[in-house]
């Protein structure tokens, strides 16, 4: 990878990782650590023992907290933006299809 690829993944990074904080009501900072988590992720075998992890800085607790609220309430006034604006953040790290058929046997 040249220098101007890494430069520009690291920035569409840069940018996933900004549209998917904005997406976020509560616990911004934990799902984001979380993530970082799960990314450097080697050996961890539940979620209690990716809390251990040094790039989660809160306690096993903020980690459930951040899970279970990870979504918006459907109460929340903005519950449709907020979805489509995560579904959004998250769709971008699927990669499109390389063929544009299906096999069926």
């Amino acid at each position: 990878m040249t220098k101007n690829e890494t430069a520009t993944s690291v920035e569409e990074f840069l940018v996933w990782r900004s549209n998917l904080f904005q997406g976020l009501k509560a616990r911004k900072e934990t799902i984001i650590e979380l993530l970082d988590a799960l990314s450097s992720n080697q050996q961890a075998h539940s979620v209690v023992e990716l809390s251990l992890n040094p790039l989660f800085r809160r306690d096993y607790n903020s980690l459930y907290r951040g899970i279970q609220e990870f979504l918006p309430t459907q109460t929340d006034p903005n519950y449709e933006q907020r979805i489509e604006t995560l579904f959004s953040a998250v769709s971008r790290t699927i990669p499109p299809t390389s063929k544009h058929y299906n096999l069926t046997g």
